[in-house]
């Protein structure tokens, strides 16, 4: 589970064991909001994440990105080695 480190809006630094839904559902309350930290990400796709990365987190009001559908979604876990 992603730890959240503030506010929306604000900067996310990817943690080992973090995902786009995890860390969607620590600043919305609603994993299926990922396609919203993607976004504004550049589209970041989620096996993409790096530990250390540094993510924008849209504000909650935020609107939903252009064609915004919610989408299954593989859960990818990282483990420092």
């Amino acid at each position: 589970m992603a730890r959240k480190q503030g506010d929306p809006p604000t900067i996310h630094a990817v943690e080992t064991g973090d995902t786009l839904f995890d860390i969607a559902q620590a600043y919305y309350g609603d994993g299926n909001q990922w396609p919203k930290i993607s976004a504004a990400n550049g589209n970041i796709q989620p096996q993409s994440l790096q530990i250390g990365q540094q993510l924008q987190i849209p504000a909650v009001d935020s609107p939903p990105p252009k064609g915004f559908e919610i989408e299954p979604l593989t859960a990818y876990t990282f483990r420092t080695s």
